[in-house]
């Protein structure tokens, strides 16, 4: 032969071999960037710092479990798995509420109506403290402090509540429940710096439901203010709210405890 053997041990021409080996560098290559992109994109993302009671919180947000600030200074307590979308405005202070209990401690705007909607049930404040309960099939809405008014979203019809009243949505009205007031007719007393204890004493000599205390240390709490007492209900929620308390409102009994422990705290 004249010309020189190019052929390798393998029976590949040399440059067979190099075209092979640069395409297995490739593959290598290309699959070691699809496991990279595997691995990064499982990777968990940084979860956002929490939200706390000193938060403001900025329309849009979706708040849960917490005490919380929104954005005009009104505070609200989300327990119970409740879950709130705030949807203010310009124009008004609308807030969707999802399942659980809210309590609602609204500032005064005149010019912008505090709104809560919820299971069917639209309730309208400018500065006061209420609760709204989606716990059952029928929301319900107390008044602690100030006025509210309540309607459902399916009627034009609202009903105005006065403290210590709660009103249940059904359908599309809306009913005021039957209070727990005493036979007896209002009793009031002033008290200054007064024990918690004897202004629960003195409301349950008048009272045929009554309220009960969790703890004794709470008995030596001091309260001040006009409180009426033929109203069990209504006279617990004033006290929880002064105090910073929870109550529990039963058929045979009104419970006054301490409030539900906030998450993280």
């Amino acid at each position: 032969m004249t010309g020189r053997d190019t052929r390798t041990r393998g029976g590949l021409p040399a440059s067979s071999r190099t075209r092979l080996a640069i395409a297995a560098t490739i593959a290598v290559g290309g699959l070691l960037a699809i496991a990279w992109y595997i691995v990064s994109d499982r990777q968990e993302p940084q979860a956002a710092a929490p939200l706390t009671i000193d938060t403001v919180v900025t329309a849009p947000a979706v708040l849960t479990g917490g005490t919380f600030k929104l954005p005009d200074g009104s505070g609200v307590t989300l327990t119970d798995g409740a879950v709130l979308e705030n949807k203010f405005d310009d124009q008004q202070r609308r807030v969707l509420l999802f399942g659980g209990h809210a309590r609602f401690d609204v500032a005064h705007d005149a010019g912008r109506p505090f709104i809560v909607l919820g299971a069917g049930s639209r309730t309208t404040a400018l500065g006061t403290i209420f609760e709204v309960d989606l716990r059952n099939s029928r929301p319900r809405v107390s008044l602690i402090e100030g006025a509210i008014e309540v309607a459902s979203r399916n009627s034009d019809r609202s009903v105005r509540l006065q403290p210590g009243e709660t009103a249940e949505v059904v359908t599309s009205d809306v009913r005021i429940l039957p209070s727990m007031r005493s036979a007896a007719g209002p009793v009031a007393i002033d008290a200054d710096r007064m024990p918690l204890g004897d202004v629960v004493a003195r409301a349950n000599t008048v009272n045929a439901v009554k309220i009960r205390l969790t703890e004794p240390a709470l008995e030596t709490i001091e309260v001040s203010g006009r409180f009426d007492l033929a109203d069990p209900a209504a006279l617990a929620r004033e006290l929880a709210a002064k105090l910073d308390l929870g109550v529990e409102i039963r058929a045979d009994a009104i419970i006054i405890g301490p409030a539900p422990k906030k998450p993280g705290r």
